[in-house]
Formats: C-alpha cells, structure tokens, sequence
C-alpha cells in the first residue's frame, strides 16, 4: 500500500543528515534562476528515477511516488526480502488505463498498477538486473495483435548482465517475456524520448567504439547508426534521445551529442567536461533531455572535483547554464568515490528536472517562470 505524502512538497533535510554541504547553488542572474531544492525531508538513499507524463518515482531503499497533479510524494516499503531497488522505470500514460510503474530488484520485477502488484523472479542464468525501460515496441512476437488493432504501444525492455527481455502484452496482470536477439541483445545503454524515439549504444570491444542506433522508421524499421570512440579505461556509458538528438556520457571522457544522427557525427560538448584529475576516473555523468523536440536543451550531472557535482544545462545554441550545484563532505568517502547525483529525469508537466542524489533523496531543479516545487521560505 502507498503511503500518502504531506499536502505540499516536504521541506529540505537538514545538512548533517545529508552530508551535502551546498544542496543547490543557482546562477547569479535572477533571469537564469531555476528553483531548487530537495523533495523529501527524511529521505533514504535514492539512486534511480523516472519521469513520463506527470508521475514521478524514484527508489534504491525506499519506492516514492509523485503523481500527477499532486504535490507531495507517497512512499512504498520494497518487496520483502528481495533486496534494495535497482531500477525503476514508468510508462507512458494511454487513455483508459492507469500508468503502471516497474520496479526492479537485482533478480526480481515487480509491476505497480491499478490491480495491484505483479511479480516474477527472473532466471539466474539471466544475470543481474542493470535497467529498465519503457519504449515502443519494435520486435513484435509470432501471432502477436496489438489491441486496439494499428496503435502502437510501449513495452517494458529488462535489461540483465547477460540478456535483454522484452515484457508483452498477453492479456493478463503481467505479461510474457521474449528474449531478444540481434545488436540490441548486447546493448550497454537504452533510450527513449517518450514520443516514439527510441535508441541503443553498443560497446564494440574489437575496435573499442561505442556504436549508437537510432530508430529512424517504424516500418519497414530503419535505424540511422553512429560511432565514436570509447574511452581508454572503459566503464560504461549513458544515452539520452530527443527527437534526431542523441547525447552519450562517459566518465571522465565527457559528454558527446549529435543534433541529427542521420547527418552529423558526435562532438563533445566541452562545458560539460567534469575537471577532475585523469586518474580519478568516474561512472558517467547522468544526462537527460529537456523534451522530445530535436532542439530539446541537456542536462547533464557533471563532476566538477572530488566533492562537488554541477547541474548543467546547455541548450540548442550550446549556451550552458549551472542549474545546481551539489557539494559532499570531505570526509565523505562514498560520496568521493560514487557522484551524488545518480540519475536525471525531465517531468514536463512540472516544466522540472529531478535528480536522484543518493542519501540525500530527491532534488528538484525547476525552470524559471514554472511553479516552484518547495515551500516558502526553504533553503535552496
């Protein structure tokens, strides 16, 4: 059962229970200020989210909940004895049913929707659970009828250590797994805009690129592909889409980005690469897109030392703005080693970015002009 929230947005956690030292520093122009501050005021460490059409949730130890129109989070204890959460992910809202919400543990999925939960352990052999995704529905099983006939719907992609499942539709509370094959069996990262755009990156170890594909046409199905080179010390990559845009993340290598896959090659994005040391290497920045639009601005979580992580955002004229800025105690060694800021999530409803940042919960960056999503009078 969902544990309803307070009537508005709770306040900021205080600083000693965060360990953030600065929660969010904004630009100094009042023309540039997004709001900014976190949703929760106890939170438990949160490091995946997920944002579609208005609802909002985010989970590593506990599973919160925005929905749409309401102003304050639910919670949800996690499955019992199936460990802490490892992705979540929400899907688009379609006209007759209720969003469903999927949760993922390392072995295990769990769907929230409007009949309740569903849950199914997933096979050893399969691996851990590294991701989840709703996107459209490109590789359709035998016999397999979309209802109503001609619409095209999403499904869930699960991606394992050693698989990529694709959950459909068969009628009942959750729904039948299909293995799937080809290229996008071996993807590293998956994306979607949530209008329809769909992409994958591929880690090709013989040349040592990152091969990133882009659904161009539904039918006959067409992707427009990309390469780059992967960086020296490989250790995994991040990939948001907007409409022809397509933006890949590494660690200290930076951000790279194409405004059009079919015509443009890749090139780094230089506001958004972080300043640490080389040897100090780190997991990819988290990124996001402001949108499905080709000229959608992004976001991108970037680490600018050891103790301080910047929200930046740059838009289609590659003007970059610090949205945010996340600082760590010192002696904070987590916090040293893993980035706070773990993954973004664009709520357009909200015209807001949230942020998973660990043990301080749930950050909320809101673009100026839109409806700050903090009480009056909290630190931000």
């Amino acid at each position: 059962m969902w544990r309803a929230g307070s009537a508005e947005i709770d306040p900021p956690p205080a600083l000693p229970h965060s360990s953030l030292v600065a929660p969010a520093r904004l630009p100094r122009y009042r023309a540039d200020v997004w709001a900014g501050g976190f949703a929760v005021a106890s939170p438990v460490y949160t490091a995946s989210i997920s944002a579609v059409d208005g609802t909002v949730v985010a989970a590593t130890e506990l599973i919160y909940r925005l929905r749409p129109g309401a102003t304050g989070f639910q919670t949800r204890e996690l499955p019992e004895g199936m460990g802490d959460v490892v992705a979540v992910a929400v899907e688009r809202r379609r006209r007759g049913s209720e969003q469903r919400i999927a949760v993922a543990t390392m072995h295990e999925l769990h769907l929230y929707g409007a009949g309740g939960v569903a849950s199914v352990p997933l096979p050893d052999d399969h691996g851990e659970v590294v991701g989840l995704l709703w996107g459209p529905m490109l590789w359709t099983p035998p016999g397999w009828l979309p209802d109503p006939p001609g619409v095209p719907i999403d499904v869930l992609y699960v991606r394992c250590a050693h698989v990529l499942l694709q959950l459909v539709p068969d009628g009942g509370p959750f729904g039948t797994f299909m293995q799937l094959g080809g290229p996008v069996a071996t993807a590293r990262a998956l994306a979607t805009d949530h209008a329809g755009g769909f992409a994958f990156a591929c880690f090709d170890e013989e040349d040592w690129q990152i091969e990133v594909s882009m659904l161009a046409e539904r039918e006959p199905q067409l992707f427009h592909c990309r390469r780059l080179d992967a960086p020296t010390a490989f250790c995994g990559v991040e990939l948001a889409i907007a409409g022809k845009s397509l933006a890949v993340s590494f660690g200290f290598e930076g951000v790279w980005m194409t405004r059009d896959c079919k015509e443009h090659a890749f090139t780094e994005i230089e506001e958004l690469r972080g300043r640490l040391d080389p040897n100090d290497r780190t997991s990819a920045a988290a990124i996001a897109f402001e949108g499905s639009a080709d000229d959608a601005a992004l976001f991108a979580a970037v680490r600018d030392t050891k103790t301080t992580q910047h929200i930046v955002r740059v838009d289609a004229q590659g003007r970059a703005l610090r949205v945010a800025e996340v600082e760590v105690e010192a002696s904070d060694e987590e916090h040293l080693i893993v980035p706070p800021v773990r993954a973004l999530a664009w709520d357009s409803t909200r015209r807001t970015l949230w942020s998973a940042t660990g043990r301080a919960g749930i950050m909320c960056s809101t673009a100026p002009g839109a409806p700050s999503w903090l009480p009056a009078g909290a630190a931000s």
